[in-house]
């Protein structure tokens, strides 16, 4: 059994962050990883870009990328965006706005 990578996030998932976690994060894309939320307090529209992105690119490789000590407090702040943490992880199905049937009428 393999062991599964685990990234900290950092505090702030915002605009001054977003381009290091990115790097940070294409730097692991090649196997499953855990993404710890513990220390997170705060999620901006960049930061959820750059996880969004992650979630594509782990599926895209076929790999699995799971959040965990996401608390409450961050999952009200993705709600505003009408996610939920299962959105920013793979295996769960298409994300809102991919089903390719809401494009028909």
């Amino acid at each position: 059994m393999s062991d599964i990578a685990r990234f900290k996030l950092p505090s702030r998932l915002v605009l001054t962050s977003a381009a290091e976690l990115a790097r940070a994060l294409l730097e692991r894309a090649d196997a499953d990883l855990e993404l710890d939320a513990a220390g997170t307090r705060q999620i901006g529209t960049p930061g959820l870009q750059v996880l969004l992105s992650a979630r594509k690119t782990w599926e895209s490789e076929g790999n699995d990328l799971t959040l965990v000590n996401f608390g409450e407090e961050l999952e009200d702040q993705l709600a505003q965006f009408g996610l939920a943490p299962i959105d920013l992880q793979t295996g769960f199905g298409a994300l809102p706005g991919d089903d390719a049937t809401m494009d028909e009428e």
